[in-house]
């Protein structure tokens, strides 16, 4: 198996994909080098199997976890369909949903909802709720709700 890492920068008409890397490594360090750049914010790190697509290594579904004041999951759902993981390249964040919210995923919620951990690359739910609770009790340790 041979993995590509891809830079894709812009939004709908506006996406290129360039350069490309072998590793993970040389990828993040291009992608902290454009710094200021336009697409700081937007630049993202494609994982693609060279040749093989039939050998592609770990394939995980995207997870998002919602918590309650206590901590309590209330909420979760696979944002994506499965994509290659890579550890590396694994960020999940927390958000907190606003005041009014009409995000999609918490409108079956019956509490309402305090955090939301998203972009959890996770096997199965035990794994991406245990990933969640690591990153909220990590972002709790400087900041309040």
């Amino acid at each position: 198996m041979t993995r590509i890492y891809a830079i894709r920068t812009g939004q709908y008409s506006d996406t290129s994909w360039g350069p490309v890397f072998s590793t993970p490594e040389k990828a993040l360090a291009y992608q902290r080098k454009l710094g200021t750049d336009r697409y700081s914010e937007l630049c993202e790190i494609e994982v693609h199997v060279l040749d093989d697509e039939k050998d592609v290594g770990l394939v995980y579904p995207n997870w998002l976890i919602v918590f309650d004041q206590n901590g309590d999951v209330i909420s979760h759902t696979q944002e994506r369909t499965a994509a290659l993981f890579e550890p590396l390249l694994a960020h999940p964040y927390v958000q907190i949903p606003p005041a009014n919210s009409a995000w999609y995923f918490l409108q079956h919620c019956r509490v309402k909802a305090a955090l939301v951990v998203r972009d959890i690359g996770a096997p199965d739910l035990e794994h991406a709720v245990k990933i969640a609770s690591d990153k909220r009790a990590e972002w709790l340790t400087n900041h309040v709700l």
